[in-house]
């Protein structure tokens, strides 16, 4: 074992190693604040000379671009979506208004097809009425005087006059002639019953929607003889009247029979019928719209009330009774309409077109055409979609 041998400091050596320490303690301490100086000198300086020397800006640190990155790549995310959403919105849109531009365009292909059979059945049936009036012309040249050239119609008028001649009626050619055309023209009108009764709603359409317009027209009047027989759905017991919507519609019934009986309807003048439309387009009494109707189209109320006080309204509206008590086969409701005799039935709202067919004249009138026979009948038609077939059914053994 190695032994060190400590020699011990004598007390002027001990004091001077103490100053020693002191001093070197007291180096050392100026140093650090020496060092601290500089230190803080060199960070300001460098801190300045960084900056001066374009060191990065905070925006541009690493942390803060990662965070532009994120949002960056957020927000192109984002508009990926919102495009996304906005294709699908507007391609569910592109595909709806397809949908709809197919299913109008179908529809209009299925009206278009619909309008063109509806023109091509008008078109054929005009085209059948005329060459059927053609036909029926051709068949009764020979043989009906009415359709005869005017030598034959001459020599007609002239058999007549000798006829007339034997019997001891003498009377001029030119008045046998005259006659006999009246004659003619007479047997060949078209006769239209018409039974009804004055506060049947049913009549009063028909009248207001039907009759009306046509019994203002001249050439419709030439081709047909109307009779109007106001009675409808009564009762009748022996010379007693019972009518169907009480006292007020008989004597309704009276005023319209003595109208007819007092203003005739002829080819030049409609005579009552103006009068008898205007009654049908109300719905107050009769007897006073009657009045009133009367006065707006000049006819003389006085001269009709004294017939409907008297007996002359009760034989006529007698005589209306039995006409209609009379039919064969028996009417089933009001308004009825008989063409020569025949009952029409739905036929009675293409009266027109039916009067066209029937009518045995020389010359038919312009409203016969074809083109005009077809709008009668959409006429027809869109009366009978306003309200259908209005009536007043007749009841056996009630009124």
């Amino acid at each position: 074992r190695n032994m060190v041998e400590v020699t011990p400091l004598l007390p002027s050596e001990r004091k001077s190693a103490g100053r020693g320490r002191t001093v070197v303690i007291a180096v050392a301490a100026l140093a650090l604040v020496g060092a601290a100086a500089v230190v803080s000198h060199m960070s300001s300086s460098s801190r300045a000379a960084l900056l001066a020397d374009g060191v990065e800006p905070v925006s541009k640190l690493s942390f803060t671009r990662a965070e532009k990155s994120h949002f960056k790549a957020a927000n192109r995310l984002d508009d990926v979506s919102s495009r996304s959403a906005v294709d699908s919105y507007f391609g569910r849109l592109d595909a709806s208004e397809e949908k709809q531009h197919d299913a109008d365009e179908r529809q209009a292909k299925r009206a278009t097809s619909k309008q063109q059979s509806l023109n091509s059945y008008f078109d054929s049936l005009g085209a059948s009425y005329a060459k059927e009036a053609s036909r029926h012309m051709q068949a009764r040249a020979a043989r009906h005087p009415g359709k005869l050239a005017h030598a034959a119609k001459a020599r007609y008028a002239r058999s007549i006059a000798k006829e007339s001649d034997a019997k001891g009626e003498a009377r001029s050619e030119a008045n046998t002639a005259e006659e006999s055309s009246s004659q003619l023209t007479s047997a060949s009108k078209v006769k239209i019953g018409f039974y009804m009764e004055s506060m049947c709603p049913g009549c009063k359409y028909y009248t207001t929607h039907v009759l009306k317009a046509l019994m203002e027209k001249k050439e419709f009047r030439q081709m047909v003889e109307v009779e109007v027989y106001p009675y409808g759905n009564g009762q009748l017991s022996g010379t007693q009247i019972a009518c169907q919507h009480g006292a007020d519609e008989c004597e309704g019934n009276k005023v319209i029979a003595c109208m007819q009986k007092l203003y005739p309807i002829t080819e030049a003048d409609a005579g009552f019928f103006p009068a008898f439309a205007c009654m049908e387009a109300k719905n107050g009494k009769p007897v006073t719209e009657g009045e009133t109707c009367a006065n707006d189209n000049n006819l003389d109320w006085s001269q009709i009330q004294t017939c409907v006080a008297g007996t002359e309204g009760s034989s006529l509206a007698l005589s209306a009774a039995q006409a209609t008590e009379g039919l064969s086969p028996a009417h089933e409701y009001a308004p009825w309409l008989t063409l020569n005799e025949s009952p029409m039935r739905d036929d009675a709202y293409n009266l027109a077109a039916k009067v066209c067919d029937a009518y045995t004249g020389m010359d038919k009138p312009s409203m016969c055409s074809a083109d005009a026979v077809k709008a009668d009948e959409g006429q027809a038609l869109r009366v009978i979609n306003d309200i259908g077939f209005s009536v007043c059914p007749r009841v056996a053994g009630k009124v």
